[in-house]
């Protein structure tokens, strides 16, 4: 939520003569649980979501840094009714959804109600939910300061019949504390670079008795690998059905042995088992099915005893990977 810290948007306030003095949470119990869902894993399982510190501390600590609080300005309550996010899928697109109603209070009086809903679409939208309700956030409170909310801080005298303005000149000060606003969805993934593999070993990096494979995630659920050995090289695609770095994978790839002396495209399944709790260390599986593109006749003859080799072969590569 906090992805950028110094929000345009808030920046761009016509007077700025006020400040989020609180936040309070007007929505039903049943909602107060979570802030919606969003879609997991390879066959997007719905999953209720959930911010870190809670909705109020959230918004309290987004505005707390963005709009700091200052002597002899305006304080506001801000009360949220509604905050919710959600993920659906049309026409083969993929929206990532925020809904959010907010009023903005002075004391008991509303001054302002807002309703921002945003729809965003993206091929991993649950990495887009922050963004939308930072977007939303700050759309918000730009129409609020454009509202000429100051109007309605003015009340009648009941004996003179004169209006007169709120007092605002004590100023208000907060217990909260700003100085460490880097908070986020629980359900925000990990940063791709965190989740690249590194794996050596036996039959790995193509067809090689000793190889290395590097797989660059580039996104929760999909990654780039390539690699090479004595003697051999491999590229391909890997898919994910989870977004950790752990996760088991599904390997698209082509594989080389002996640099040019056997050629297959194929699949690989496979997967890593850490060796410890507080490391990436583990130990690297995987199982190949591969269709022979070209071998070498007497490479043919070594390996399977013809010079007629199968349309398929199978093998099997073992390793440590972190």
């Amino acid at each position: 939520l906090f992805t950028i810290l110094n929000d345009l948007a808030l920046s761009n306030l016509l007077n700025r003569d006020f400040y989020i003095d609180s936040v309070q949470d007007y929505r039903t119990e049943e909602r107060k649980t979570d802030v919606g869902f969003v879609r997991k894993g390879f066959f997007n399982k719905p999953v209720r979501a959930k911010l870190n510190d809670g909705v109020v501390k959230t918004i309290e600590r987004y505005f707390g840094y963005n709009l700091p609080k200052e002597q002899y300005k305006t304080p506001i309550v801000l009360k949220v009714s509604k905050f919710e996010i959600s993920e659906v899928t049309e026409s083969s697109a993929e929206f990532a959804i925020v809904d959010i109603v907010l009023d903005y209070y002075f004391n008991s009086t509303l001054l302002y109600s807002s309703k921002q809903k945003i729809k965003t679409k993206g091929l991993d939208v649950t990495k887009l939910h922050p963004g939308n309700i930072q977007k939303a956030l700050s759309q918000s409170l730009r129409y609020f300061d454009r509202s000429n909310w100051e109007e309605k801080l003015y009340e009648k005298d009941p004996l003179t019949e004169t209006q007169v303005q709120y007092s605002r000149s004590t100023p208000v000060i907060s217990p909260l504390d700003y100085s460490n606003p880097y908070k986020d969805l629980e359900s925000t993934k990990s940063s791709s670079q965190k989740r690249n593999v590194v794996a050596f070993g036996y039959q790995i990096g193509g067809y090689t008795l000793i190889g290395v494979d590097y797989e660059v995630r580039v996104s929760d659920y999909f990654g780039v690998n390539f690699g090479g050995g004595y003697a051999g090289y491999t590229a391909g695609l890997k898919i994910h059905p989870t977004d950790k770095k752990n996760s088991p994978f599904v390997n698209l790839n082509f594989k080389d042995g002996g640099f040019g002396l056997l050629k297959t495209a194929g699949i690989d399944l496979g997967g890593r088992i850490p060796l410890s709790r507080k490391s990436d260390f583990g130990l690297h599986l995987q199982g190949s099915f591969g269709k022979i593109l070209s071998v070498n006749q007497d490479l043919a003859i070594r390996l399977f005893g013809s010079e007629n080799p199968p349309k398929y072969m199978i093998t099997f590569g073992v390793g440590f990977g972190w």
